[in-house]
This record gives structure tokens, C-alpha cells and sequence, in this order.
């Protein structure tokens, strides 16, 4: 979905590295998020219990993960500076807003001018709480009854570590002149 709004908007194309920090024992829970930064962002009332020797774990190894995909995602290029810009963050739907709440940060944190926020399928809850993180929030559905976030696409593959190469791949190559 990023890489349509780039070449549609004739804009660059990077990756905001962030993980969501598992539940114990529930692995599809978000008790919170980490950035590659090593930002940690705990949800309100989801921690599931989770002893702190288990966060700290959790942490590190979302943050070793994050590490290898930059590594595996942009080996010969940092990542881009989003200081003084407009970075729109998209995501094909948000569940708790763990994770889009920790990249919106981060890009905050690094100077980004203006932050919009986009999404196929959100519930309002989690729009609403966005909205205090972005500049502007775009999402196309809010249902009221959210479950899962694949529950509303009558496909939902997973996207390949060779699918976000490629499309990086392919973006960076740019006239001369353009930045990343």
C-alpha cells in the first residue's frame, strides 16, 4: 500500500522498523511495541501480566529482529531522514495501535514536520487515539465490531521479506536530484 501511495504522490518510499511486544503466551496480543531506536511503548492495561524480566526479554529480541530487517532491508543506505518533511505512515489496518503509535513517535521524535496517519481498517477507538499522535489520521473503515485486522480483507497474504526489498529496491532508484 506504501509503495502505490509513493509512486502515485511521486514521493520516496522508506520503512518505519517497528515490533510489537507479545503477550506471554499469546502471541497475537501487542502488551506494547518497540522501535528500532529501542523506543518502548507499553499499552495501557494490555502489559497481560507480563513480569518485567518478560518485557525486557520480549524487547530484545523484537529489537535483534528490527536490526536484521534494516540490515536485510537497506544494506547499502540509511535509513531516510524524515527531519523537515511530510511522512505519511501506512498500514493495511491497526488492531491495538501498538505499533503505529511507536512509529508515529519516532518520526516526531526525528524532526518529521508533518505526520499523517493511513489505514485500509481501524477501530474509531484506535482512530481517536491517533489523532493525538498524527497530524492527520486517514483510515477507509472504523467498524464498531473489530476482531482482527485480516478479517476485513478478502485477502490478506503476508508481504514477504523479498516483496519489501524489491519494492525499496526499486524506489531508491531515483533521477538525480531526488532524495531518498
Amino acid at each position: 500500500m506504501a509503495e502505490v501511495l509513493a509512486r502515485e504522490l511521486d514521493g520516496d518510499l522508506d520503512i518505519v522498523l517497528v515490533r510489537k511486544l507479545r503477550a506471554p503466551g499469546r502471541s497475537e496480543v501487542a502488551i506494547g511495541s518497540i522501535t528500532e531506536q529501542g523506543i518502548i511503548l507499553m499499552n495501557e492495561g494490555t502489559d497481560g501480566g507480563a513480569p518485567e524480566d518478560y518485557v525486557r526479554y520480549e524487547a530484545q529480541e523484537a529489537l535483534e529482529l528490527l536490526e536484521r530487517r534494516r540490515a536485510l532491508y537497506t544494506p547499502h543506505e540509511p535509513p531516510a531522514d524524515p527531519a523537515g518533511r511530510v511522512t505519511i505512515v501506512v498500514d493495511d489496518g491497526i488492531a491495538t495501535g501498538a505499533t503505529m503509535t511507536a512509529a508515529l513517535r519516532s518520526l516526531r521524535e526525528s524532526g518529521a514536520t508533518k505526520i499523517i496517519a493511513a489505514a485500509a481498517v481501524a477501530p474509531p477507538k484506535i482512530v481517536r487515539s491517533l489523532r493525538r499522535e498524527a497530524d492527520e489520521v486517514h483510515c477507509l473503515a472504523r467498524p464498531e465490531a473489530f476482531y482482527a485486522v485480516s478479517l476485513h480483507f478478502e485477502e490478506f497474504p503476508e508481504v514477504t521479506d523479498e516483496e519489501v526489498t524489491d519494492l525499496l529496491r526499486q524506489r531508491s532508484h531515483k533521477p538525480a536530484g531526488r532524495s531518498r
